[in-house]
């Protein structure tokens, strides 16, 4: 599929020369992908919608076509890291990646090391839970219990949604969305916390483990493209990508086909996910 014009590729090769030069010849990260020829995206491969893998393993998802595209404009190869959530913005600050996509919501406490380029979508946490009495309550403070055991994924904001407002629950940090799925669907915890687009493809998806999810987010998060703080350079060319892609169309093609068609979850194994 072909993403962008003639035209539109033109204006993206003036934007990197003009990222370039803005910045006294490019900072590190510009000219390693120019020299290796590769944009190196850390994801975490299980944060369905936006990032998972298909029947035969390969990466699928609406950041991994945001990556393609990005990298297609570019004039580059893809080259996609998978790594734990909680090791992403570790390798990002490392080098061992160029920028990193992966459903990673915009935070203060993320900008204090890092710049973002977006928005480029939003998201909201939610609750995963085979209870129904627990998916009725439309307050945090109800399932702030010793009883109520939580699940949410480690070193993310669905993690300090939890440690903020439900400090009381007994609490489980797991390292993959699959692994707290799991867990949900084997009654070893009541609860998991997590973006609402993955709670409610979860649903969709296991009609059999009889799961629930809320019909309204407990909160509004902006979702963005990560970079290394030393690099702006390349930060200011992922936001005039973003940019563009916001004005040509791109990014609501993407959500309709990510967040609304659902059509992709034939490819996914066995339909399901956490099997």
């Amino acid at each position: 599929m072909a993403y962008h014009t003639r035209f539109t590729q033109l204006f993206f090769i003036l934007t990197l020369l003009l990222s370039f030069s803005s910045y006294g010849g490019g900072d590190n990260a510009i000219q390693r992908i120019i020299k290796t020829g590769q944009l190196t995206i850390g994801v975490s491969g299980d944060q369905a919608p936006f990032v998972m893998h298909d029947v035969q393993g390969q990466l699928m998802g609406y950041d991994i076509d945001l990556a393609n595209a990005i990298a297609h404009v570019m004039g580059v190869e893809a080259s996609f890291k998978t790594l734990p959530f909680d090791k992403l913005l570790p390798a990002l600050n490392d080098g061992d990646v160029d920028i990193v996509i992966s459903a990673m919501n915009i935070t203060l406490e993320r900008a204090e090391n890092f710049l973002f380029a977006g928005p480029y979508a939003m998201t909201g946490k939610s609750i995963l839970s085979k209870s129904e009495t627990l998916v009725q309550y439309s307050q945090t403070g109800n399932f702030d219990k010793k009883s109520i055991s939580v699940v949410a994924l480690k070193d993310s904001t669905s993690e300090a949604f939890v440690k903020e407002f439900m400090p009381t629950a007994k609490y489980t940090a797991v390292e993959a969305y699959d692994d707290g799925l799991r867990m949900i669907k084997a009654s070893q915890a009541d609860v998991m916390v997590a973006d609402m687009q993955f709670c409610i493809l979860s649903v969709l998806l296991n009609p059999q483990d009889k799961l629930m999810t809320l019909n309204s987010p407990l909160s509004v998060e902006p979702v963005g493209i990560a970079v290394y703080r030393k690099n702006p350079g390349l930060h200011v060319l992922m936001q005039n990508y973003l940019d563009s892609y916001r004005s040509t169309g791109l990014l609501q093609q993407l959500r309709q086909k990510w967040f609304k068609d659902g059509s992709w979850t034939a490819q996914l194994a066995n339909k399901t996910i956490a099997m």
